[in-house]
């Protein structure tokens, strides 16, 4: 029976280093793996493209989440693992919602309320900073799947604006 403070096994600690590093040689192995399919160019991208460019994202995460977990402190631990919950079950229930309006509203709307309700009610940060977050997040995305990679995003009620 564990005591109170002690970790089972498989239960991380907020600075636990193992999960970060394991993605880190995770993410070097998908890009050097998709390297072999071919790149390509960002006009015309091969059989490799995303997932190289999603193994260097995961691989910069990691080594965020890495240089994150020598900052925290055991005492931000139980404070965190409270509200974790609550994040948890908001950002789920978002992400059905998400779905359920992608096609009625269309990509950037959505994506703004999106982004703007993680922002406001999950992180609990200012109206201002949520609105101006969640608008350069809707646009930047709308940027690169419909513009760079031409993508067919749902339209929904801005159709009639050509967006």
């Amino acid at each position: 029976m564990l005591q109170r403070g002690q970790k089972g096994f498989g239960e991380m600690t907020h600075g636990s280093k193992f999960p970060p590093i394991f993605f880190f040689f995770f993410s070097s192995y998908i890009c050097y793996q998709s390297t072999g399919l071919g790149l390509g160019s960002w006009r015309k991208p091969g059989p490799g493209f995303l997932s190289f460019w999603s193994g260097v994202v995961l691989g910069v995460l990691a080594l965020v989440v890495l240089f994150q977990s020598w900052k925290l402190k055991e005492d931000e631990e139980e404070s965190k693992t409270r509200s974790s919950w609550r994040g948890k079950i908001l950002c789920f229930v978002s992400l059905l919602v998400f779905v359920l309006l992608l096609n009625t509203l269309g990509f950037i709307p959505t994506s703004f309320l999106f982004m703007g309700f993680l922002i406001k009610i999950v992180e609990r940060k200012s109206w201002a900073t949520a609105g101006l977050i969640a608008f350069a997040v809707a646009l930047a995305s709308y940027g690169l799947f419909e513009i760079c990679l031409h993508s067919q995003l749902p339209k929904g009620i801005l159709e009639f604006l050509g967006i």
